[in-house]
């Protein structure tokens, strides 16, 4: 096998055998492989032959592995040769069977299967195109397969491994649920489970200042831990059912997530709501929404789709609410980051804000907006979480030094700082 191989690449390597048809075609014939000989069992039921437009039919139209099994099949007499073009008008049936003329002579065959490829859509469609090509194509046609680009490896390693099994969750830093703060988390988590009435938020802030963890926290804490009784309702703005643009999109964004057989706005409501609270989280799939497109991974809301959830937010939802009368309260809560500097100017920000106090359904709960927390308030919640412990005296010096090296502006996350922070303090032991 290693010879084989050897001389294959021997073959291909030469620049005067692969633009010589007849050299090339010799080459390939003359390679024995008596081990491959032995191993072939051939049918002794079917005769096979081949066609190919010319004599010689081991050409660089087809790979080195098909020259090499090709010639080896036609040293164990395993087909016929059968040189000469075959047009259409050289086919007809004949009864059961094939009536094909080859080089003036008719031929009958059980079955046929050609494999002359289709008509050149370029060549017909843009001549002119097609006759400047003609020299890239003819080098083509010469060039050694090994040297062909399709034969480069264009993947990375492990793409085609089996998936590697779920990573367990991530736990969370106690430090990121410090820093969190009353603003709010506790604002939403006390809302929700102490008040019975409809309720809805907005969080808001710029990228990296924590909206994004806010939510996968809400995941967890509505969805996992237990502590409180809603049943959450992702209504993303690109589902598999198309992207949400007017608001009718959101109406059946919202009814796709309910789940199967809802078929209105209302009927989503009122089944969501039968058994226990629900909340309605407005978001793109992989985090808050964006008042622009562009810019680093956002996937922004262009003015139809703004409009069309601030439309969804004012019109259909009080009125799917007064139809649905839900049995348990609806909480709606709406994520949003925009660009720096555009904290009075966003639009969508104005909009939804706007829709959700106009709500006479739904009482609008106002959150603070998201910030990167001061060093001094980083301070307190670390000095706090060591209860009636004093921390000691160099700690708050490195965790100045850890909060300095972290910056939004730089790319740094809220989870990031929290988690740097919690790797300083942790040669402290546990400070509860």
């Amino acid at each position: 096998m290693a010879a084989i191989r050897r001389r294959i690449l021997e073959i291909e390597d030469n620049p005067a055998l692969q633009r010589n048809s007849a050299s090339l075609h010799q080459a390939y014939a003359q390679i024995e492989a008596p081990w491959l000989d032995s191993s072939l069992v051939l049918r002794t039921d079917t005769r096979v032959s081949l066609n190919a437009s010319k004599q010689h039919f081991l050409t660089t139209a087809s790979s080195s592995l098909n020259r090499f099994l090709a010639a080896q099949l036609r040293r164990l007499d395993a087909f016929d040769f059968l040189p000469g073009r075959i047009d259409p008008e050289h086919v007809r049936r004949a009864g059961e069977r094939f009536e094909v003329t080859i080089a003036g002579r008719k031929r009958p065959f059980d079955r046929i299967v050609r494999r002359h490829g289709p008509t050149s859509a370029l060549q017909t469609d843009f001549p002119l195109i097609w006759k400047a090509l003609e020299p890239q194509q003819n080098a083509r046609v010469n060039m050694p397969t090994l040297m062909d680009d399709s034969r480069k490896r264009h993947w990375r390693n492990q793409t085609f491994d089996p998936p590697a099994p779920p990573r367990p969750p991530r736990p969370e830093s106690h430090l990121v649920h410090v820093l969190d703060r009353v603003l709010y988390w506790d604002r939403i988590r006390m809302t929700c489970d102490h008040l019975t009435a409809h309720y809805s938020f907005v969080l808001r802030g710029e990228p990296h200042q924590g909206v994004n963890y806010f939510l996968s926290r809400v995941d967890r804490s509505f969805d996992r831990d237990g502590h409180t009784s809603h049943k959450i309702i992702k209504v993303f703005s690109d589902a598999d059912i198309g992207r949400a643009i007017i608001a009718e999109d959101w109406a059946r964004h919202t009814c796709h997530a309910a789940g199967a057989g809802v078929e209105t706005l209302a009927q989503a409501i009122r089944e969501s709501a039968r058994r226990e609270a629900v909340m309605l989280i407005f978001r793109h799939e992989h985090g808050p929404l964006h008042c622009q497109r562009g810019s680093d991974d956002r996937v922004g809301l262009d003015e139809p789709e703004r409009a069309g959830l601030v439309e969804f937010l004012a019109t259909y939802l009080p009125a799917a609410l007064v139809e649905a009368d839900p049995e348990h309260p609806v909480r709606v809560l709406v994520p949003i980051e925009y660009l720096p500097g555009e904290r009075g100017t966003d639009p969508l920000l104005r909009g939804v804000v706007g829709a959700l106090r106009a709500n006479p359904r739904i009482r609008y709960e106002e959150v603070p907006e998201f910030s990167w927390p001061s060093f001094g308030d980083v301070w307190i919640s670390i000095r706090a979480s060591f209860g009636s412990k004093a921390p000691p005296e160099r700690l708050e010096v490195e965790c100045e030094a850890v909060y300095d090296r972290h910056d939004p502006k730089n790319g740094d996350r809220f989870e990031d700082l929290a988690d740097a922070l919690e790797r300083t303090i942790e040669p402290y032991g546990d400070p509860q």
